[in-house]
């Protein structure tokens, strides 16, 4: 009874922490110190010198024109906005300003939007004025409370012990992990043992501290080691660059004085992605092991074993089938394209995005079906000996 209290009151503290730390990283960044890293609106303004404060500011269209046609070859429109700050020291100004329409990530503004309004200022004087983006906050904050509501209500503390893992994890990715990235640390290796230390975390809290948990991080590990060594070899046998999103070519020219390793963060992107599935396999198979061992402590070790081996081929297929399917769906629109183009398939897998999501697919997959079979083998044998 005293571990149990010890326990609870441990978790009432992390609950109370992450809470904490969530509203305060919520609620601490209102502006930005280098201005570098903004999008603008309006090319024109652009500020080549670091002079002057940049920050972003919640605002309010008050009215907003129909899109006229834009004067330079690459604006498809521009609408003429009067646009009020809600929020910090030009709360409550009214501003008339221009919005242009280029790219397909800018949508027509109407009255009632609210949006984040970027504002430079010089000695106190508005130098620069634009609208960044609409705000989508609200909408997501709404989706996190059901989301909660959900996992609390059918999970029970179940779902509290999954939610307070998810937030740590959240947090060690924000807080940890990428901050040692900026310091230029290896991406694969650090993943790699944050991962486990993660799992360690998570399997600790979820199934307690136990024969089961145990096994399963054993299982977990392996499986992550595994899947890190295979990424590299086959990454680097590729010669695949890291280079598939507008983010990874963007890290180029962030002025850090860093020399991120891309491909690595591919890698790093690789191992985080199969987390997941390897921690829902491997405490499926070691849950299972303690049951069977349970309603039967005669069995031996290979029994064990193998009753584990039959539940993690269950498993295996549904969970293959999720990694396979996610990473196919990421990829969904650039296959339509190929499809579209009618490209054949020697110019479809040789190239370098189909390439990497391939390998992401495989790779990950692999490193789930190792965990299987050393899950079992360590629950059986941890069982066996225990009994």
């Amino acid at each position: 009874m005293k571990v149990k209290k010890c326990l609870s009151l441990i978790l009432m503290a992390v609950i109370i922490l992450t809470s904490s730390t969530l509203v305060i990283a919520f609620n601490g960044e209102e502006g930005f110190e280098d201005d570098e890293n903004i999008p603008f609106e309006n090319e024109e303004n652009l500020p080549f010198e670091d002079e002057g404060e940049a920050v972003l500011v919640r605002g309010e269209v008050l009215q907003a024109s129909e899109p006229t046609e834009g004067e330079k070859y690459w604006e498809q429109g521009v609408q003429n906005l009067r646009v009020r700050i809600t929020e910090g020291e030009f709360e409550g100004q009214e501003f008339e300003l221009e919005h242009m329409l280029f790219g397909v990530h800018t949508l027509e503004l109407s009255a009632g939007d609210r949006v984040m309004v970027y504002i430079e200022t010089t000695d106190g004087e508005i130098t620069t004025i634009g609208v960044d983006e609409i705000i989508r906050d609200h909408i997501i904050y709404i989706l996190l409370v059901i989301f909660v509501i959900i996992l609390v209500a059918i999970g029970g503390l179940k779902g509290v012990k999954a939610l307070v893992t998810l937030v740590l994890m959240g947090l060690a990715v924000i807080y940890v992990i990428l901050p040692l990235m900026m310091e230029g640390f290896n991406p694969l290796i650090l993943t790699v043992a944050f991962s486990i230390v993660v799992a360690i975390f998570t399997l600790l809290i979820i199934g307690g501290v136990n024969h089961k948990s145990f096994a399963a991080i054993l299982g977990t590990a392996t499986g992550l080691f595994l899947a890190g060594i295979l990424a590299w070899v086959f990454a680097n046998a590729a010669n695949l660059t890291g280079y598939v999103s507008e983010e990874a070519q963007m890290l180029q020219f962030i002025d850090e004085g860093v020399d991120f390793d891309v491909r690595g963060l591919l890698l790093a992107g690789i191992i985080i992605g199969a987390l997941g599935a390897i921690l829902d396999v491997t405490m499926s198979i070691a849950s299972a092991i303690e049951e069977i061992k349970m309603a039967n402590p005669k069995l031996k070790a290979a029994e064990l074993f193998s009753a584990g081996m039959n539940v993690g081929r269950d498993i295996m297929g549904t969970m293959v089938n999720t990694l396979i399917l996610a990473y196919t769906g990421s990829a969904l629109p650039l296959l339509l394209l190929f499809k579209a183009y009618e490209q054949p398939m020697s110019a479809i897998i040789n190239s370098d995005l189909i390439a990497t999501e391939i390998i992401r697919a495989i790779v990950g997959s692999m490193g789930l079906i190792v965990a299987i079979p050393f899950t079992a083998l360590f629950a059986a044998f941890i069982h066996h000996k225990k009994g």
